[in-house]
């Protein structure tokens, strides 16, 4: 099964096609704006989580950090896109998948699984898509694609900002990915364990394999199986 490493040379210059919009913007710069915004509108702000409120403690193998940098087995603390903390684990009938908006192998699964074919082998199963934060990734594919073009360090660094502020969150690329996603969404810290993308981890453990994960653990025909990921592979 294709996956995506934790890189991000399929981005290419494809981020400096990108229209203009306002710049300048850092990650603590874009929460403090939305509270700003919150206050002046009358409403009772809720946090708006930056980076730095995503646990960065390494978990030992097996474990994963919390949010407050503590391990628990399995078991993911996670913020809501509006700050709410959650804690979702595997189980029998929960599965989480960490993606990559960036990600092709992210989205061919995403389509596999939204496709009217397969839902109902997770028709009493519930899937949970997990989000690390992405920027530091697209800066050092940004960076690299620069210098291959001689592009100068100050145009590198007003793109980064303007993706940024494009964005509206300061945890992924494209926060278009996140619609349709037939399941609920968080953002957390990436587990050790998790090296490329998409990675499962259900009751059975981690696995980069999704296509032994939808035979396997959800019993899919492999017949139907290879028809519907063929049916949404993406283009070259």
């Amino acid at each position: 099964m294709k996956r995506s490493v934790i890189s991000l040379g399929c981005l290419g210059l494809a981020m400096f096609l990108i229209p203009t919009v306002s710049a300048g913007q850092s990650l603590a710069d874009i929460a403090r704006a939305e509270r700003e915004k919150q206050n002046q509108q009358g409403k009772k702000p809720a946090k708006v989580y930056t980076n730095e409120d995503v646990a960065k403690a390494k978990a030992e193998p097996g474990e994963q950090t919390t949010a407050t940098g503590e391990t628990s087995g399995n078991t993911i603390t996670a913020v809501t896109r509006d700050g709410r903390t959650v804690r979702v684990a595997p189980a029998g009938d929960t599965d989480l998948i960490f993606m990559a908006t960036w990600c092709p192998h992210s989205e061919h699964l995403k389509q596999v699984l939204k496709d009217a074919r397969t839902r109902p082998y997770f028709a009493n199963q519930k899937l949970v898509f997990l989000f690390s934060d992405e920027w530091q990734h697209i800066k050092s594919s940004v960076e690299k694609s620069a210098k291959s073009q001689n592009i100068p360090d100050d145009e590198v660094a007003a793109e980064l900002e303007r993706l940024k502020s494009q964005s509206g969150t300061p945890y992924v690329y494209d926060t278009k990915f996140l619609d349709g996603l037939p399941g609920p969404y968080y953002f957390c810290f990436l587990p050790s364990k998790v090296d490329g993308f998409p990675t499962v981890l259900s009751a059975s453990g981690y696995t980069t394999n999704w296509t032994a994960w939808l035979i396997d653990d959800r019993n899919m025909p492999q017949d139907l199986e290879t028809k519907v990921e063929e049916d949404h592979k993406p283009k070259p």
